[in-house]
């Protein structure tokens, strides 16, 4: 792998996310397109296999992600096949997350939930959160079923749990302390 560096395909990722305002869509899709490859081996061996041409390996890819992803992240897909860096999308994901966190000075916030935010949702929260800590917000939706209702908010190591598992583990607590 003479020559090849993480860090230059990252810039590249997040120059053009942040340039074309589409960050968290890039990185969402370029998070879920690597889930999907990582879940099929057979899938990964065929888009890495040098014996099947760099066309049929772009009407697979359309084919699977076409109603999911851009033609932009197919095409930085398609890039990572070509140089033989498929491997390391992983790696290029979080780089370019930490990156462009870094640059900007944006602090990453996670809100599970058990169903997903809208989009509405979501800005109002993001705005809510700046507004409050007087910081830049990267606002990120997890599903978990396990809160059963409510949100859990997680800001670096600050956790604030309105969810209703987490009221019903402290009103638990509570009970137990007081038994």
């Amino acid at each position: 792998m003479k020559g090849f560096n993480v860090k230059h395909y990252a810039a590249a990722l997040a120059r053009i996310g942040r340039e074309q305002g589409i960050f968290d869509e890039l990185m969402s899709d370029a998070q879920h397109v690597a889930e999907k490859i990582d879940e099929n081996l057979d899938f990964k061996k065929y888009l890495v296999d040098p014996h099947v041409s760099l066309g049929n390996k772009k009407k697979a890819l359309q084919m699977v992600f076409q109603d999911f992803v851009s033609e932009r992240t197919i095409n930085f897909i398609l890039l990572l096949i070509k140089s033989k860096h498929l491997g390391y999308l992983d790696q290029i994901i979080k780089t370019a997350k930490d990156s462009f966190l870094t640059d900007d000075q944006v602090s990453e916030v996670i809100v599970e939930s058990v169903v997903p935010l809208t989009v509405t949702q979501t800005k109002q929260l993001a705005s809510l959160v700046a507004e409050k800590l007087g910081i830049k917000v990267l606002l990120r939706n997890l599903i978990n079923e396990k809160i059963l209702g409510g949100l859990r908010i997680s800001i670096g190591d600050t956790v604030i749990d309105s969810s209703i598992a987490g009221k019903l583990q402290r009103l638990q607590t509570t009970i137990n302390t007081l038994g």
